[in-house]
C-alpha cells in the first residue's frame, strides 16, 4: 500500500477480484473503510468469505461505476484490471474514478 492510499476514510478496490488487495489494505489500515466492487458474484462471495471477522470492509457485486448508495471515496484502486479494456475505455474509466473522489481524495 505504502503512501499512496489514506490510512482511513473509504477506499473503493474497483475490480476487486477474489479481494485480495481489498483484503489487504483493509488490514493494513484498520480506521479505513474499503468496499470492494466487482462485477463477478461468484468472486465476490469467495471475498466476502475471506473477509469475515474483518469490520472495516465490504464487498459488492456491481458494475464498475454503479456506486449509487455507497458512501464517497477519498480515494480509489483499480490495480490489474485496466488491461482488460481498450485505450479509450481505460481514459473513460479514470476519468469516471476521479469524477467519483471526494473532494478531499486522491
Amino acid at each position: 500500500m505504502g503512501n499512496h492510499l489514506p490510512r482511513n476514510g473509504v477506499v473503493y478496490d474497483l475490480g476487486c477480484g477474489h479481494g485480495l488487495f481489498s483484503l489487504s489494505l483493509a488490514q493494513q489500515s484498520p480506521e479505513s473503510q474499503v468496499i470492494g466492487i466487482d462485477h463477478d458474484a461468484q468472486r465476490i462471495r469467495l471475498a466476502k468469505e475471506a473477509g469475515r471477522g474483518l469490520s472495516n470492509i465490504r464487498f459488492e457485486s456491481r458494475d464498475f461505476f454503479e456506486v449509487k448508495g455507497l458512501e464517497r471515496p477519498q480515494a480509489i484502486s483499480m490495480i490489474d484490471v485496466l488491461h482488460y479494456f481498450d485505450f479509450s475505455t481505460q481514459e473513460s474509466h479514470l476519468a469516471q474514478a476521479w469524477r467519483l473522489l471526494s473532494d478531499e481524495g486522491f
